[in-house]
């Protein structure tokens, strides 16, 4: 056809995130667990809360770390679970930024 709207121009802004998750690891070690993350590019990040589940579905935040808000590197955090579950344990890390908007990083099993 050639009506005068068949086409629209959309322009999308793009915004990058908050952080990025490069890896999280989780690894017992007597009868705790050592949760490590690595993030980059970190930047209007208010909080982390690191969170356990029994089932890798329904997750309870067991934590809070203070971000570094390293925007031009790269950044490691380690907690430790000092009660995992008697079974498997499932980690994440969820990222709070400014603005309250949440990310959650991969699940790491042990």
């Amino acid at each position: 056809s050639y009506a005068a709207d068949r086409f629209r121009i959309i322009i999308n802004q793009l915004v990058a995130l908050p952080v990025s998750f490069t890896g999280i690891s989780a690894v017992k070690k007597n009868e705790q667990v050592l949760i490590e993350w690595h993030t980059q590019q970190e930047s209007r990040l208010e909080n982390y809360e690191w969170q356990r589940s029994a089932d890798g579905i329904s997750f309870m935040t067991m934590g809070n770390k203070k971000p570094l808000n390293a925007s031009n590197g790269k950044a490691r955090y380690q907690v430790t679970d000092a009660s995992p579950l008697n079974n498997i344990n499932y980690y994440r890390v969820k990222s709070i930024d400014t603005d309250g908007k949440t990310f959650f990083s991969p699940i790491a099993k042990v």
